[in-house]
Order: structure tokens, then C-alpha cells, then sequence
């Protein structure tokens, strides 16, 4: 028997523990909320983004997906948003 996939929400989530773990460890000495948010930002964001990629080149994927796939673009457009406005006000 095939053992069935985790979804997207799963995955997601998963992702985002992940990304804050690693800031917890990897900053532990100059951890900040923002480097906090960042890493977990970035981190939830990677499993929606490979979706919409694939979505770009099968738009039937969309329909598969269970859920509010507004919370994707969302997430994608938060994390896209975050990116260009820290780049902007780097010195």
C-alpha cells in the first residue's frame, strides 16, 4: 500500500517550524523577532512557491488542491512584499 502524501498545509507548516528552528540555532547569540519572522517567512514560503511554479505549468494542479488556495498567494505575496521592502531600505 502507497502511503498517501501529506498536504500542502502540512508541509507548510512543517517548513515554517523548520526555518525558526534554524534561526534559533544559527542566531542563537543576535536573535531577533525579525530574524525570527524572516527565516520562518522564507521557510513556509518555499513548499507554496514550488506549488504555484508547478501550477504555472499545469493549471489543473490548482484545482487538485484542497483548501483556501487564496492563503497561498497570500503567503507568496507576503513573503515577496517582506523580500523587497527589507532590500529597499538595506543601506
Amino acid at each position: 500500500m502507497i502511503p498517501r502524501l501529506p498536504s500542502l498545509q502540512h508541509v507548510t507548516v512543517a517548513s515554517a517550524i523548520l526555518g525558526a528552528a534554524y534561526a534559533a540555532i544559527r542566531y542563537r547569540a543576535t536573535l531577533s523577532l525579525e530574524i525570527v519572522v524572516g527565516k520562518l517567512l522564507a521557510a513556509s514560503s518555499i513548499p507554496a512557491g514550488l506549488f504555484l511554479l508547478a501550477c504555472a505549468f499545469d493549471t489543473t494542479l490548482a484545482s487538485k488542491l484542497s483548501g483556501d488556495l487564496g492563503l497561498y498567494f497570500g503567503a507568496a505575496g507576503v513573503a515577496l512584499l517582506y523580500v523587497s521592502v527589507k532590500e529597499l531600505v538595506k543601506p
